[in-house]
């Protein structure tokens, strides 16, 4: 039995840590040397997700959710994209040299290791873990996302030319098989990608994009990244007096007031004609920790911040390898964002309060896709509408 600490994140998530040989069978497919039991463990695994799908569907009331992740979950495009989130790709290809996984084979290899969870742990567990395979889809947007439009954004953002499509049908004029490559030139760097096969154009240019965003490292990080993540937060104690471990010296974190200030009303004034996340894309990068400060208020329920700083003194600072022989003052930020029940932490330093809540914010805005998520909450104004104003309360 391999080592706890040598368990690929996704065996844990199935739960099949005690059992390597059934989870070889399970994302071993038959083009890197695995047997019929690929495809049966698969079979099976479809209709148990099936199942789990008619009895989880019944517990969320939003009905429209519900209609949407009908039509949508049980689909090749987003388990590929769950798959590819828990690694699975990665795990088929190290069978074989140079193979590169097909999205059908990442598919049947979510579908085996359900069917493999079923073996050993009933289906208790293998309806739990389609509930997680559900909010993962749901929180990165699996469903429904818009790649093309995010790919677009993110070109626009960083004043790059857009990328350029092109399509070739490898079917039949009555049952096409579009294939799109995208070329495209980020920072300098040339990239060349092709799509899988799909029966509409659409599909395959929302696949290509999506592959060129992931290769831009500018998609959700994957199970293993949020793993290690969670173990480094796990190192960071915050409950009232939070403290951080660097090298021989203990910092203590004090909680930062700019979140809770009494009384203060906040006032966001806009052009009758300029939406709410407008205005807030263009103070991304004025001042995101103000800008922080402000949705908190607006969105009192939705969103919920905390900071905690430490300034070093000169003794400590001499310890730092950010110390200058010009002796600058080292500011280390940390801070905590939720959003609508998921966290997000970021800590940094800078030569000041101010630089150092202006990197740490920003990071934190991109991490939790603050900007996206306010897109979906922010309505085109009207010019009736009146100033948005919130008072902040402790």
């Amino acid at each position: 039995m391999p080592h706890p600490s040598t368990v690929p994140p996704f065996v844990k998530f199935f739960k099949l840590e005690q059992h390597p040989e059934l989870v070889e069978k399970a994302i071993k497919p038959k083009s890197c040397g695995g047997t019929k039991e690929f495809k049966k463990l698969a079979l099976e695994g479809d209709n148990l997700l099936n199942r789990a799908l008619l009895e989880i569907f019944p517990e969320i009331r939003d009905v429209g959710l519900q209609t949407k992740l009908r039509t949508a979950f049980h689909s090749r495009r987003t388990l590929v994209l769950l798959g590819q989130w828990l690694g699975l790709d990665e795990a088929i290809n190290s069978h074989k040299p140079n193979h590169q996984a097909t999205d059908n084979e990442i598919k049947e290899a979510i579908e085996s290791l359900l069917a493999a969870s079923y073996k050993v742990n009933g289906f208790k567990t293998v309806k739990e873990i389609v509930k997680q395979l559900l909010e993962i889809a749901n929180k990165n947007k699996y469903i429904d996302r818009n790649w093309k439009g995010e790919l677009n954004e993110l070109f626009q953002k960083e004043k790059e030319a857009l990328p350029a499509y092109d399509w070739q049908n490898f079917g039949e004029e009555h049952q096409p098989n579009w294939q799109c490559t995208i070329l495209a030139r980020y920072h300098g760097k040339t990239y060349k990608l092709k799509s899988g096969l799909y029966a509409k154009k659409k599909d395959a240019e929302q696949d290509v994009a999506y592959k060129l965003l992931r290769t831009l490292g500018k998609v959700q990080e994957r199970i293993a990244d949020e793993y290690a993540r969670r173990e480094e937060t796990k190192r960071i104690l915050f409950a009232g007096r939070p403290m951080h471990s660097l090298e021989e010296t203990e910092l203590r974190f004090l909680r930062t007031n700019d979140f809770i200030n009494s009384g203060e009303e906040l006032t966001i004034r806009l052009d009758p004609n300029k939406r709410l996340v407008e205005w807030a894309r263009a103070k991304r990068e004025t001042n995101p920790y103000y800008l922080l400060a402000q949705l908190s208020a607006l969105f009192k329920e939705q969103l919920r911040v905390a900071a905690w700083l430490v300034e070093l003194d000169e003794k400590e600072r001499k310890k730092q390898k950010e110390a200058t022989e010009k002796k600058e003052k080292i500011v280390l930020l940390l801070l905590h964002l939720q959003v609508e029940g998921e966290n997000y932490f970021e800590l940094g330093t800078g030569p000041s309060k101010t630089k150092a809540q202006k990197a740490v914010a920003r990071k934190i805005i991109d991490q939790a896709n603050l900007l996206q998520w306010l897109e979906q909450q922010d309505k085109p104004r009207t010019k009736n509408d009146r100033p948005l104003k919130k008072k902040i309360k402790e």
